[in-house]
């Protein structure tokens, strides 16, 4: 309500039932409104798997929505479960609930040449020809840690191929993100850069060496 005061693409609108309608100009504004209560989801598994070999007890769990959200078993389950939300009081931030990511320390358009070599290394979220710049998120690493990594770099001159010329590349498709998605996904340290024609995300801190100086500060 207060947000609402002063924000004229926010309205909140009070319903007859102990809760209230929430209306935005866009996923932007819902997003980060702040909520004192989180959802919660009550999930009773009704049904056990096909597999034999594996065997689900029946029971009620509760767990936080946005950690549902990020579960990557959350499709494969989700036809198992009948769920009821609820609220309880905020409990903070789920921790590391996902890898690191690829970070860009190249400007420029993508190559497929760069990206051929950086699928091994995780979950890509750019196409060849998009531009990049040095900070910017280009994939989700296969491990815990941050890469800094080159999507701009090209084959080298030869006599019988042109250099930066992408020959037979087959690349996987990216994983793009819409608004919603990436704002659940960036960390404390990451940023959301929206224009009209894409999303991107990018570090707070663009340069390497200010993310290092960041990452090594001791914490009040």
């Amino acid at each position: 309500m207060a947000e609402a005061e002063t924000n004229l693409a926010i309205n909140v609108i009070p319903t007859l039932s102990d809760s209230y309608e929430v209306q935005g100009r866009g996923e932007l504004q819902l997003g980060v409104s702040t909520r004192i209560l989180e959802d919660y989801e009550v999930e009773s598994l009704c049904h056990k798997l096909a597999n034999n070999h594996y065997r689900l007890s029946l029971g009620w769990y509760l767990m936080a929505y946005k950690g549902l959200l990020l579960s990557p078993r959350y499709v494969m389950f989700s036809n198992l479960l009948e769920t009821d939300a609820s609220y309880a009081k905020y409990r903070g931030s789920l921790g590391n609930v996902r890898k690191g990511v690829l970070v860009s320390m190249g400007y420029g358009a993508i190559t497929a040449h760069a990206l051929m070599s950086l699928e091994a290394r995780g979950t890509l979220f750019v196409n060849p020809g998009m531009e990049t710049y040095d900070g910017m998120i280009v994939g989700e690493h296969s491990r815990d840690t941050d890469l800094d990594v080159n999507p701009v770099r090209t084959k080298e001159l030869t006599n019988i191929r042109s250099a930066g010329k992408d020959e037979n590349v087959k690349l996987s498709p990216p994983r793009l993100m819409t608004l919603e998605e990436a704002i659940g996904y960036v960390a404390s340290d990451e940023l959301i850069e929206v224009t009209p024609k894409a999303i991107r995300l990018r570090k707070r801190y663009l340069d390497a060496g200010k993310r290092k100086t960041m990452r090594n500060k001791p914490k009040d």
